[in-house]
């Protein structure tokens, strides 16, 4: 449990959005899929101690559940491929591409 300072991740834009995880010290995922095209991220740290803090990339790919795709060529997945999808998913894809 992450008792001090800690990253909380969810799959949404918002802070009630479902919980992806509460991240804290050296354990955290390489990895953390979201499969929405929004993610609410809130950093907490209390005043007992000042730390090193965190650094984050992210990757946008046509992995998640629905969205746009214009690329000329390509490939799709449903979430979570090759492993299984979650439950309770609608996903839609949008694929425009020139003539």
């Amino acid at each position: 449990a992450c008792e001090y300072d800690f990253l909380e991740i969810r799959n949404g834009g918002l802070n009630t959005s479902p919980l992806i995880g509460k991240f804290c010290g050296e354990n955290i995922p390489r990895t953390i899929p979201s499969f929405s095209n929004t993610m609410f991220l809130m950093f907490k740290s209390d005043s007992s101690f000042s730390g090193r803090g965190f650094y984050l990339t992210w990757d946008s790919t046509t992995t998640g559940c629905g969205g746009e795709v214009t690329s000329a060529s390509g490939s799709l997945t449903s979430p979570n491929y090759p492993q299984n999808y979650p439950p309770s998913l609608t996903c839609s894809w949008k694929i425009m591409v020139n003539r």
